[in-house]
């Protein structure tokens, strides 16, 4: 155990000395934010088949020794619930368990800071379903509950999400809504990429192959979200086309589709397009 134990205060003091920068606001104490594809919006089609799916966004980093196992839970979740829960990992900008581990890439982007900020999370692991109710933390041991009350719930609105094309991108998000809702709605695409392997503080060991999946590279939209062009009325379906260049060398990414509530940014559904 001591031998574990002075490895690992070997890795932290090597992590002290690296040249990964933390992301830093600007004198005004903002984030920069990526301004994002415009939509193109068109009349949609119906949906036959409306699906809610549970929406769980989770706070994560490299030397966060809790985090792999809040992955193994949320990955059993996964397989339990399929395509109907829908995962993005956030990387913390904090400089000490949100930092790049020796030879790994620094996964903390601008957007995840504005979103971390926003939720003030105080501490990581972290998740949150549909971006409202109450934290998670720890292991999640008791997040699979949550989950299923999500996808349990009918469904406000429904998508469907298409990609096409192998570096200039183009994304159709076909929306209708089932039940009226006249809030004003906003429309998010996220990119996420799964299989990067990197370090990993897992328990009490230094893991330098770990698995990192639904990780967050960025935001296609502004940070929140595009106006979707509609009334809200029962059985209005619309259509969004987005285009985006897709960064070089990207493999097994996919775009996650987010429909919310533009005040509250709770996440009224969302939709994984492969």
């Amino acid at each position: 155990m001591k031998k574990i134990l002075i490895a690992l205060m070997g890795v932290m003091g090597l992590m002290s000395l690296m040249g990964c920068d933390k992301i830093e606001p600007d004198a005004n104490g903002r984030y920069a934010v990526f301004a994002g594809s415009a939509a193109t919006w068109t009349d949609g089609t119906p949906i036959a088949n409306p699906v809610q799916h549970a929406y769980v966004e989770k706070y994560t980093g490299p030397i966060c020794n809790n985090c792999p196992d809040a992955d193994r839970t949320l990955e059993a979740a996964h397989t339990q619930f399929g395509d109907t829960l829908v995962l993005v990992s956030v990387n913390s900008k904090d400089n000490t368990l949100g930092a790049p581990g020796p030879d790994s890439p620094d996964m903390r982007t601008e957007d995840g800071a504005i979103w971390e900020d926003f939720w003030n999370i105080q501490s990581i692991p972290a998740a949150y379903i549909n971006r409202s109710g109450s934290v998670y933390t720890s292991s999640m041991a008791d997040i699979s509950a949550g989950i299923r009350a999500a996808i349990n719930e009918s469904p406000v609105v429904a998508l469907e999400g298409s990609v096409s094309g192998s570096s200039e991108i183009s994304v159709d998000v076909n929306l209708q809504f089932i039940q009226a809702y006249t809030n004003p709605v906003t429309l998010t695409l996220v990119l996420t990429q799964d299989s990067l392997r990197y370090f990993q503080i897992d328990g009490t060991q230094p893991v330098y192959d770990y698995v990192h999946n639904h990780m967050l590279r960025d935001v296609i939209t502004d940070v929140w979200g595009a106006d979707i062009d509609c009334t809200g009325a029962v059985g209005e379906c619309r259509k969004a086309t987005f285009r985006f260049t897709l960064p070089d060398g990207m493999e097994y990414w996919h775009v996650v589709a987010l429909v919310s509530d533009k005040e509250s940014r709770r996440v009224l559904n969302s939709v994984q397009c492969n």
